[in-house]
């Protein structure tokens, strides 16, 4: 019984070894004495080659069927970006020694294009730009230092620049520089025209919640923040402080029945205005995460309970889900973090991030698809020739020319490209099979570009 057993081990291992061999001696014999049999009609391969599998994976990705792709070119296009932060490195980085200023520019290079391709483009602005005096940001994060942000203007300059319609100031590093810091970066973005929501001068501005016409669509924009670093949460509950920002706290938090009371009332007075489309930019998670927490899932339901369409979070530092949410029959986008835009601490997936498209239908104005693109953060000399990292689209990492890089560099590429659209997608598209933008519908999943 054994010996019969170990035959038949040894016959099956030879055969697998010997196979190709013994498939050429029968095509041969076959041929010889067999001619008017077909042998293109038949395989007997066992195991199907890479190019095979390859074709296999791409054909369980549905394609843009002619409907879909005609709804993405008419869409209305709001594309989000998480947090735009300059760390210790990136400020000295961004300083040109022979004209003595600085210039962050080159950062948004690779991706104004995207920008200018979108009808209206919002991003989180992660820090203060309370002035030159008070010192720039102390930390690259993770040093050992504690961390105070704090951006020249220049940097305000560079985000309005690269295309940005609006940005959110709610945020945890909002009182890195305290409440004049925190006014001082009011005033520098009223002066240089960038819109801006979530942190607020007083009481009547907080009221004022923003509703924006874009291409004749009203979409009306919620900021909120779980807090900000330094203060604890009963700081802002305080009659003094209100005013400051929207803050949303945990559900076993004193303030939880106020904080919901204050929500629904937001909601409330949106719906005032008769916008088509609600959009939330909430300020929270755990960071480092590639999934939201119980904190964001608790959230984004009661958001979208209050009627929000469009559900933008961010803070966790890394990139996670999109999805879409069902809430009395309506279906409601959320991306729970498109991860860090670009800095310097490029550890824990910190050079992995997204930019996120979402596409309203113009005459309802509600989001019926969305997409991201995998972004790479890429220095092009390296830190010591003091070039500062820039946000690059994977794809334009891989199509342009101009951009070098080494075989180690490109494994990175190939990862950040596998994570994102794993994490995003929850479909990972691999680098061969590349595009610029991956398409998600609701109930769909990924649908693939031809």
């Amino acid at each position: 019984m054994i010996k019969d057993f170990i035959i038949l081990l040894l016959s099956i291992f030879f055969f697998i070894i010997l196979r190709k061999q013994i498939l050429f001696f029968a095509k041969r014999f076959v041929r010889k004495f067999f001619p008017k049999i077909n042998l293109k009609s038949f395989s007997v391969r066992a195991i199907p080659s890479k190019s095979e599998v390859k074709i296999c994976k791409e054909l369980v990705y549905p394609i843009l069927s002619s409907e879909q792709n005609l709804a993405i070119k008419n869409a209305i296009i709001i594309s989000f970006t998480g947090d735009l932060i300059l760390l210790k490195d990136m400020v000295e980085n961004g300083f040109d020694t022979n004209s003595y200023q600085y210039n962050f520019d080159s950062i948004f290079q690779y991706v104004k294009d995207y920008y200018a391709n979108a009808d209206y483009n919002i991003g989180v602005f992660e820090g203060p730009v309370a002035g030159e005096e008070r010192g720039f940001s102390t930390s690259c994060f993770n040093d050992g230092i504690p961390i105070y942000l704090n951006f020249p203007k220049e940097y305000a300059q560079a985000v309005k620049n690269a295309g940005f319609d609006m940005v959110t100031l709610a945020n945890n590093h909002m009182l890195d520089q305290g409440v004049d810091g925190l006014y001082a970066t009011l005033n520098e973005l009223d002066r240089i025209g960038l819109t801006h929501t979530g942190t607020y001068r007083n009481e009547h501005e907080k009221s004022v919640i923003p509703l924006v016409n874009i291409r004749g669509i009203r979409v009306a924009i919620l900021a909120y923040t779980y807090g900000s670093n330094y203060y604890d949460t009963d700081f802002f509950y305080k009659d003094e402080n209100r005013h400051l920002s929207r803050i949303i706290v945990a559900p076993g938090n004193k303030h939880i029945k106020e904080s919901l009371e204050a929500v629904k009332d937001d909601f409330l007075e949106a719906k005032k205005m008769n916008p088509d489309v609600i959009v939330v930019i909430p300020h929270m998670g755990k960071q480092f995460r590639h999934s939201p927490d119980e904190f964001q899932k608790y959230w984004c339901k009661v958001f979208a309970k209050n009627g929000a369409d469009i559900i933008l979070s961010d803070h966790p530092h890394a990139v996670q889900p999109i999805e879409w949410m069902i809430e009395s029959d309506r279906e409601i986008l959320v991306v729970h973090c498109p991860g860090n835009f670009v800095n310097s601490y490029t550890k824990r997936d910190g050079d992995a991030s997204m930019i996120v498209e979402c596409y309203l239908n113009p005459v309802t104005g509600k989001p019926f698809a969305s997409a991201c693109i995998p972004i790479y953060a890429f220095c092009k000399y390296g830190k010591e020739k003091k070039e500062n990292y820039c946000g690059v689209p994977v794809s334009t990492m891989l199509w342009n020319k101009e951009i070098v890089f080494g075989k180690y560099e490109y494994d990175r590429i190939c990862d950040v490209q596998k994570l994102v659209t794993r994490v995003a997608l929850g479909t990972e598209i691999p680098i061969n099979n590349i595009q610029d933008r991956y398409f998600i519908f609701p109930k769909i999943g990924y649908v693939r570009q031809e």
